[in-house]
């Protein structure tokens, strides 16, 4: 009696095991890391997934678009990475191809609609294009990109909806993307960029600088930073990934949603030493006392070397030649002191980059 009551005690997990699949499929988001370990290739050739959906980068006052962690490229300070890739794009002006396919496809997984100078990615598909030699560009689900004519070594697209993850390695401004509200111009990086239903546009820079441009104006944005653009509008101006929300948000209403002085000195007031950046180009973007204001906020946080000829008169007055002195000091700039740096900063000279 007792055997059999052992038995019976065993039926329902034996009918439960038995009922268990004989093989489990893995997501296919873990395809990728898998396949490297093993050192296979990933089902499809699957492009690694960007940091989320293009649906979610919608940009508003109530809902600012998410941000990445501060990137650590290659093991290494982002400064030093930026300083070899722009130490390998002034290296290969020579080796750059004049002729050849502008774009060409490396890798693609789910529907996607591929014509002669356009591309659009279903739900769910992600394409891996070639620009030329110069680097890779990833196209998220959700996306419509045209391919731009290009001359020589120059390759040139336009993301109209959706988002993209660029990976550059060439002389700076040989690739730049359009968007509806302003085109961003490589200064050899990394980067991704979205664009929401609007036409506005979030840009994040992993290595190296890139310069949004349009309405006469310019933003530049080096690793670690974002910058925001709104169709109509100058481009944004940059801001650290690890800035104070409230920071964030007043600059947000302050560049684009008519939040005025109240909202610039919230800027002012929560601003930190790595936000010098910030407000070096909102010198630039106020006038009279409150551009003063500015310049003292930015004095208290990172003031200028004394050698560097930096004057209250000269900044306010918006004398270049100052403004770029005091740029090459601020923290996490190309030419904040510390030799990665300042080989990143004498490259992008060189190159006629900045």
């Amino acid at each position: 009696m007792r055997r059999r009551a052992n038995v019976a005690s065993r039926n329902p997990l034996e009918e439960r095991l038995r009922a268990l699949p004989r093989t489990l499929e893995p997501p296919a988001e873990w395809w990728p890391e898998v396949a490297v370990r093993l050192g296979a290739t990933p089902p499809g050739a699957a492009v690694p997934p960007l940091p989320r959906p293009a649906a979610e980068w919608e940009l508003g006052a109530h809902r600012l678009a998410w941000i990445a962690a501060p990137s650590r490229a290659w093991g290494v300070r982002p400064a030093l990475a930026a300083a070899l890739v722009l130490a390998l794009g002034a290296a290969m002006v020579v080796a750059l191809p004049r002729g050849g396919p502008a774009w060409h496809v490396l890798a693609a997984s789910g529907a996607a609609d591929l014509a002669p100078a356009r591309l659009e990615t279903g739900p769910g598909a992600r394409v891996r294009l070639a620009a030329g030699r110069l680097g890779e560009v990833d196209v998220a689900p959700g996306s419509l990109v045209r391919l731009l004519p290009s001359r020589g070594a120059e390759r040139r697209l336009a993301l109209d909806r959706g988002a993209l993850a660029v990976r550059i390695a060439a002389p700076p401004r040989l690739f730049a993307v359009e968007t509806p509200s302003a085109t961003a111009v490589d200064l050899g990086c990394a980067y991704t960029l979205a664009v929401d239903p609007r036409g506005g546009s979030l840009i994040h820079v992993t290595v190296g600088w890139v310069e949004l441009s349009g309405r006469g104006s310019r933003s530049v944005v080096p690793f670690n930073m974002s910058a925001y653009t709104r169709p109509g509008r100058a481009p944004g101006t940059p801001f650290a990934d690890r800035a104070p929300d409230s920071l964030k948000a007043a600059l947000f209403r302050f560049e684009f949603e008519g939040g005025g002085t109240a909202a610039l000195r919230t800027v002012l007031d929560e601003a930190r030493p790595d936000d010098a950046i910030t407000l070096w180009h909102l010198l630039a973007r106020t006038a009279g006392t409150t551009r003063a204001e500015v310049y003292r906020r930015l004095v208290a946080l990172a003031p200028p070397a004394a050698a560097s000829g930096v004057t209250e008169a000269g900044v306010l007055a918006l004398d270049q030649r100052q403004l770029r002195a005091w740029w090459d000091e601020l923290p996490g700039s190309p030419g904040t002191p510390s030799w990665w740096e300042r080989l990143a900063a004498r490259l992008a000279r060189w190159t006629g980059s900045f």
